[in-house]
């Protein structure tokens, strides 16, 4: 039996619904980048340090997307049902307050560390928490940012722009 003949009766979908399901990579890329990503710098979600502020200043297009990222993903998850499904059951009481604050008002470090957070959460939610195959597509946009976000964080920390630990 084919995997789309197996989730379509899992799932009781059309051929139709499986076949946009399978032609969509976003997921797989997710899973593909996550890979790479976690053996990398995924450690902890805690950002010791930003080290070497002259390779930043080589990078600034980068940290420019990953601010856009950050902003983009802030905006979003002040919306308490958004955030509620982002965190599923994982109430960590620091994000919480990263989120509660203004945008302007969070140092980089902070910013750099939301975002991770947000990746570490997809991460989570698409393989083990309240995210099914059926609603991988409607959270298209944000997927998308976390990859883009994982390819930045992955290359400042193997630049040692970014530093991490184990918490």
């Amino acid at each position: 039996m084919s995997n789309q003949d197996w989730i379509k009766i899992k799932l009781n979908w059309t051929e139709e619904q499986v076949n946009v399901l399978f032609k969509n990579t976003l997921v797989f890329d997710f899973l593909i980048i996550w890979s790479y990503f976690e053996g990398n710098c995924s450690n902890s979600i805690t950002l010791k340090r930003i080290r070497n502020s002259k390779i930043i200043d080589s990078k600034k297009e980068e940290l420019r997307k990953i601010l856009t990222i950050f902003l983009n993903l802030h905006k979003r998850y002040q919306d308490d049902t958004n955030w509620k499904n982002l965190i599923h059951k994982d109430n960590c009481e620091f994000f919480s307050n990263l989120r509660g604050r203004k945008a302007n008002d969070l140092e980089l470090t902070e910013k750099i560390r939301f975002v991770f957070y947000v990746i570490y959460r997809f991460r989570n939610n698409i393989f083990h928490g309240n995210k099914g195959v059926q609603s991988w597509l409607l959270y298209e946009e944000q997927i998308n940012q976390c990859i883009e976000g994982m390819k930045i964080l992955n290359d400042f920390f193997e630049n040692s722009i970014l530093s991490f630990q184990i918490a």
